[in-house]
């Protein structure tokens, strides 16, 4: 016998989320949005229709159309390894090419070094932590390899003009990932 649990939820994007992880936990039954008569939902459809938001997700999404074809699984793999401070070797064996054929492959394309890359995942990755997640500076400075959060502070600052505090602000990260499509539309002359 099922004993059935109501609760109540405003519609915001934290609850959103929350409704997601209930479905993907394997709670079952329908909901009803409180103020939204009309919008009820099957949970367990709702499941079986989402997917985890990711950054990554997010940002290639995003890059599709700007990144040539020849680039996009570097891309790609600079998001997978720039979660932390990474190396270009490292993108280079996630791949599965030397690093010179990388670095080539990045020229051919047009597209801005491997390292440059690099540096953009990660602070793509850490100002997701902080806008979408709440993370403290502190937390997200260490889950990027960052010895010191005046470290991190200061490659945030040089790598994007403004302090960590400001990536809190809701859009900051859209706004930031449209910086990095333009970066890289304009590098390879492509418009984006």
């Amino acid at each position: 016998m099922a004993i059935p649990i109501l609760f109540r939820l405003h519609l915001s994007r934290a609850n959103a989320y929350q409704l997601a992880g209930c479905a993907l936990s394997g709670i079952s039954g329908r909901v009803s949005l409180r103020g939204y008569d009309s919008l009820t939902t099957d949970l367990s459809r709702l499941a079986e229709q989402t997917e985890p938001i990711t950054p990554e997700l997010v940002i290639l999404r995003r890059l599709v159309d700007v990144v040539p074809y020849v680039a996009f699984e570097i891309v790609a793999a600079t998001l997978c390894v720039g979660r932390r401070r990474a190396y270009v070797n490292n993108v280079a064996s996630h791949v599965g090419i030397a690093v010179r054929t990388l670095e080539w492959r990045l020229a051919r394309a047009k597209m801005p070094s491997a390292k440059d890359l690099l540096r953009w995942a990660l602070l793509l990755h850490a100002t997701w932590g902080l806008e979408h997640h709440g993370r403290r500076l502190k937390q997200v400075a260490a889950s990027a390899g960052f010895s010191s959060t005046p470290a991190f502070t200061n490659f945030v600052r040089r790598n994007s003009g403004i302090s960590p505090t400001k990536l809190r602000e809701p859009g900051s990260f859209v706004e930031l990932l449209r910086q990095y499509a333009c970066r890289l539309s304009f590098k390879n002359g492509s418009k984006g």
